[in-house]
């Protein structure tokens, strides 16, 4: 019996398995350093005969709470949003060329303007004729995605530094209550958000390759029987 492997988009399933597993030590770290950071404040208040009636104890309770509750899950799970798009837009980009160069198509996605969201809709399903989304609710997930990554990454998650467009798109997501919160004026983001947006991801790129191998693969039939 002959085992058929299919090594098409091979990379994109390999970066999606890389970001869940990524995901899982993100979620053991921040429990882990929980845990440490507990230790140190607790350690550092019997060493020193604190109490809450204690001035030092508030102050030392203040960096335990800013440490846990910002600064170590603004950078890690800010990290993971950010290569959650990466690996979106990598991929998309290139299912977009395996199909351009099928069709034999001469306009390319960067050809068009527009942001890569409004770019890649418009490319799938006005010139190649593929459908892009098959998921309003999807859709909706990436679009946050995007505004959030753009936060990150030109303003480092300061609502002060956002242009008024991602500043208005930021305060719509953070109104549907589903995980988005301001401290201290930066952007925050709670681990159960990052793996949702993960999870409609995965399913969005996973079907995208799916469907493409289909129409690849009919596209090779119809080659052959020609």
């Amino acid at each position: 019996m002959q085992i058929k492997l299919d090594f098409r988009l091979l990379e994109v399933s390999l970066e999606i398995e890389a970001l869940k597993n990524n995901y899982d030590l993100i979620k053991k770290q921040m429990q882990s350093l929980r845990v440490e950071n507990q230790s140190n404040f607790d350690e550092y208040c019997k060493e020193n005969k604190l109490t809450p009636e204690d001035s030092e104890w508030s102050d030392a309770k203040q960096r335990f709470d800013y440490t846990v509750e910002f600064l170590i899950p603004r950078f890690l799970i800010g990290s993971f949003v950010i290569s959650t798009y990466s690996v979106y837009e990598s991929s998309v980009t290139e299912i977009a060329k395996l199909i351009q160069k099928t069709q034999g198509q001469y306009i390319s996605l960067n050809n068009l303007r527009g942001s890569f969201l409004e770019r890649a809709e418009i490319y799938f399903d006005h010139i190649l004729h593929f459908k892009y989304y098959s998921d309003d609710n999807i859709k909706v997930t990436v679009e946050m995605l995007a505004d959030l990554r753009n936060a990150i990454v030109h303003a480092n998650g300061r609502l002060e530094m956002l242009t008024k467009e991602n500043r208005k798109n930021i305060d719509k997501w953070k109104r549907k209550k589903n995980g988005i919160t301001f401290y201290y004026d930066y952007l925050l983001i709670d681990i159960e958000c990052a793996s949702e947006i993960f999870n409609q991801v995965q399913l969005f790129l996973k079907d995208l390759v799916k469907r493409y191998k289909e129409w690849d693969t009919e596209q090779n039939a119809k080659t052959i029987a020609s």
